[in-house]
């Protein structure tokens, strides 16, 4: 069972989200962004039966992906390298509100058109209210936070060959 098997219409809108906006609305300040992973980082716990990738592609052709925290954890990655990433993508790399707009009226359209499993009720109710509020970022649904424990960090895809690289030289200093 993969991520995408768990997902309420609210977590496809999250990803889409992500996708296309990017880590910008989580970011305060720099020390903020380091002091929430740190403590994320602290409540992990162990990887578990959910296998997870390290880095998931959110949308074809969006700028932004995920990050998952076990697998670069348990890679020998660093919080500082991640969250250096973090910062960087949402001060240095601009959201996309159009073409997230684009991404989830097509997804409207897919639902419409049953080329996706979802109910054009939900994606109707849900577009309704979250456009009235101007598109927000939202949570994930319960089933997929229960289900999956996501733990991640959105980054531009320029950063992850910087991250990488940081897991090549991590793994050849063991």
């Amino acid at each position: 069972m993969t991520d995408r098997d768990l997902e309420r219409i609210e977590d496809l809108y999250k990803r889409l989200h992500q996708a296309w906006m990017g880590p910008e609305h989580a970011v305060r300040s720099r020390e903020a962004a380091i002091e929430d992973l740190r403590r994320e980082w602290e409540a992990l716990g162990p990887s578990g039966d959910v296998p997870e990738e390290l880095i998931t592609i959110l949308e074809s052709g969006a700028p932004f992906v995920r990050v998952h925290l076990r697998p670069w954890r348990d890679r020998g990655g660093t919080q500082e390298i991640l969250a250096d990433s973090f910062v960087r993508s949402a001060l240095e790399h601009a959201a996309s509100p159009e073409s997230f707009r684009a991404a989830w009226r097509r997804t409207g359209e897919d639902i419409r058109c049953g080329r996706l499993p979802f109910e054009s009720s939900k994606y109707a109710d849900l577009d309704e209210k979250l456009g009235a509020a101007g598109y927000p970022p939202i949570h994930h649904s319960t089933v997929y936070a229960g289900a999956l424990r996501p733990a991640y960090r959105v980054v531009h895809q320029a950063e992850t060959p910087r991250l990488r690289a940081s897991l090549d030289r991590a793994s050849r200093s063991d």
